[in-house]
């Protein structure tokens, strides 16, 4: 009889990037009948590869893990980097040294042909596997929360990081929470709020992002709320449309109270938090068509209906459509509900990830032993 196993994660990232996978690994351990728990320790392994090249501490957005079971152990992590290449000087793409280490490297911005065209990643792409998109939740149990808090693997986090922990406690909620939002009453018909962008490269994504809300302003007819969210005064045009900054736990109130939710990809074109808070929400969508991991996330009902638009024109128009077909609305809707329950859950993300694992590691024993 085989050891239980175990599943270390070492909290050095952002809880935004982590509590989503964390819950799931958490869901999952009793059924699967692994142990997990969370360690502030330095993995001693990878001492040497937690840094890249230049010398950085691996970043804020990755999840490490190590599986132990019995004389056998291994690294596995979770990249949600935006970059769905090894591009270094934007500090955003695939960590190339701990790459390197790993036995298993999940990315949610999974592109294949970004993997085949780029030289840094061709030699590791069989280690290198998709994993769905996700957004900030709450774990359930409080003393998860109190693990994360107050367990840091690289001991670098300030009294500001730690505020910013406890207000993420605060503002986010549960997936049981979230779930029940979708019964809110609708007081809105569109609702399009986006982060405003302040580095040059990302200077595209905030025009896309102005022309619709121009396209919007336009249709005076419809109660659309949408801006740019900024503590700061915004520069230019954009300025037009600011927003002050409000908790996470206000937006998804009133993204819930819209008839129509507009997505549009997030920075390099990477999977934005609102593809899942939208879904979980069980909102129809009108959004951009989707560039990573296509053939795992386009496969789902209504999505190449609902992810197929690329102009500013072309969303607000179809949006404005869907607000004049109430049964098309609510059969969109709840089928985005049904595909994120049975598909997007971090019970369900992180099950498919761990079988994945399980596969590799089969097929590796039945080929060691022939």
């Amino acid at each position: 009889m085989r050891e239980r196993a175990e599943i270390t994660h070492y909290n050095f990232n952002n809880l935004l990037y982590s509590t989503f996978f964390i819950t799931g690994f958490l869901e999952n351990s009793e059924s699967l009948g692994y142990k997990f728990r969370i360690s502030k320790e330095i993995p001693e392994e990878l001492s040497g590869s937690l840094e890249d090249d230049d010398g950085k501490k691996i970043r804020y957005s990755m999840c490490l893990f190590k599986v132990k079971q019995g004389n056998e152990q291994f690294f596995f992590c979770i990249d949600t980097y935006d970059r769905c290449d090894s591009h270094k000087k934007e500090d955003r793409g695939y960590h190339l040294p701990l790459l390197k280490r790993v036995k298993y490297y999940f990315k949610v911005n999974y592109n294949k042909e970004a993997i085949e065209a780029d030289l840094n990643l061709k030699d590791f792409k069989t280690k290198i596997y998709p994993a769905f998109p996700f957004s900030p939740i709450k774990p359930s149990a409080l003393l998860s929360w109190i693990s994360l808090i107050y367990q840091n693997s690289l001991g670098d986090r300030t009294f500001v990081d730690f505020i910013k922990m406890v207000r993420h406690f605060f503002y986010t909620l549960t997936v049981d929470h979230i779930k029940k939002m979708r019964r809110k009453k609708k007081r809105f018909d569109i609702l399009f709020m986006v982060v405003y962008y302040r580095e040059e490269v990302h200077a595209g994504h905030n025009e896309f992002r102005y022309q619709i809300m121009k396209e919007l302003q336009k249709y005076s007819d419809i109660n659309a709320v949408f801006g740019f969210v900024s503590r700061r005064k915004i520069p230019g045009k954009f300025g037009e449309f600011r927003v002050p900054s409000f908790p996470l736990r206000k937006y998804l109130d009133c993204l819930t109270s819209a008839k129509v939710g507009i997505y549009v990809r997030g920075v390099h074109n990477c999977f934005s938090f609102k593809f899942s808070q939208l879904l979980y929400l069980g909102m129809p969508i009108v959004g951009q068509t989707i560039l990573n991991n296509k053939e795992a996330i386009m496969k789902y009902p209504y999505f190449d209906e609902q992810f197929a638009y690329d102009s500013p024109k072309e969303i607000v128009k179809r949006a404005v459509e869907l607000l004049n077909d109430p049964e098309r609305l609510k059969k969109l809707g709840e089928s985005n509900a049904r595909v994120f329950d049975e598909h997007f859950t971090p019970k369900r993300v992180t099950y498919d990830i761990i079988k994945i694992i399980e596969n590799k590691l089969t097929e590796e024993r039945e080929k060691n032993s022939v």
